[in-house]
């Protein structure tokens, strides 16, 4: 059991049991040995595999997210200097407006 510093009460410890392919909660530690009696025991080779299966799968998932952020960050990398050379002409444009105006007006 776990105890509060403060005032030493009891509370409730909750253990994962990850023995097996699928997670299992026990409410203590009197359901441990319960849990994985006899032949339903996975043999520690199998457990191994399982695991290294399990973080094998979970870095293909993170090294594809990975991937598709790059993409859509490049993409938008690239609509940005689109849309920079665009401003730049519009710029461009505007200054020579301003100047026809300015000799325009001088006459």
């Amino acid at each position: 059991p776990c105890y509060d510093q403060t005032n030493f009460e009891t509370k409730r410890q909750i253990i994962v049991d990850m023995t097996g392919p699928k997670v299992k909660y026990l409410a203590g530690m009197d359901e441990i040995s319960g849990a994985s009696v006899g032949d339903k025991r996975p043999k520690l080779g199998q457990e191994l595999l399982y695991n290294v299966d399990a973080i094998v799968s979970i870095a293909e998932n993170e090294a594809l997210r990975s991937k598709r952020t790059v993409l859509v960050e490049k993409n938008r990398m690239i609509a940005l200097q689109k849309e920079k050379n665009d401003l730049n002409k519009t710029v461009g444009n505007s200054k020579l407006r301003l100047e026809r105006v300015n000799q325009i007006s001088k006459l």
